[in-house]
């Protein structure tokens, strides 16, 4: 979806499926490189891919594991069995967090997007949102999202101002 999204000229766009690739395929060298394709992104937006090469589910996997072989080893390997309690409470932490960070509706400003005051096209402008940002979604109402910048300003963009990082439904 990003290189189609960059062929077409949406170089915001395809840089939020980019983020979001490293989630869905950690070990995918070209999902990873893509980034670096983008010569108008800035740098910094990089930091926001994961840089832990296991998905979700697969440390959830590892977590069992661990859990698994601390059990086993819990009356004769006491060592390895707290060294196997602590992969699992990592695994597993780590896991929930991943969990609610891709709950939270985020996603990167496109350029020309205006914080509003209303949900309205008329409504005053506020400020005017620097390209690239990235902002959480707040409300969705009739084609509108009110956004939370990572600076802490508030407003109102119109849906198609925001290329979505985690789903928007």
């Amino acid at each position: 979806l990003g290189a189609a999204r960059w062929l077409a000229g949406d170089d915001v766009g395809s840089a939020a499926a980019w983020l979001r690739a490293p989630r869905v395929a950690p070990r995918n060298t070209a999902a990873r490189g893509a980034l670096t394709t983008i010569n108008t992104m800035p740098h910094d937006l990089s930091v926001h891919a994961p840089t832990l090469p296991l998905s979700r589910d697969e440390l959830v996997i590892l977590a069992l594991i661990a859990w698994w072989v601390a059990a086993l080893c819990w009356q004769r390997h006491r060592r390895t069995a707290v060294i196997s309690g602590v992969v699992f409470a990592l695994a597993l932490g780590t896991a929930g967090l991943r969990t609610i960070e891709d709950s939270r509706p985020r996603g990167l400003l496109r350029a020309g997007a205006s914080l509003r005051v209303s949900p309205i096209s008329t409504a005053q402008v506020l400020s005017d949102a620097p390209t690239w940002s990235i902002a959480s979604v707040e409300l969705e109402r009739s084609g509108w999202y009110r956004v939370r910048l990572e600076n802490g300003r508030r407003g109102w963009i119109p849906v198609t101002a925001l290329a979505p990082l985690a789903p928007l439904d």
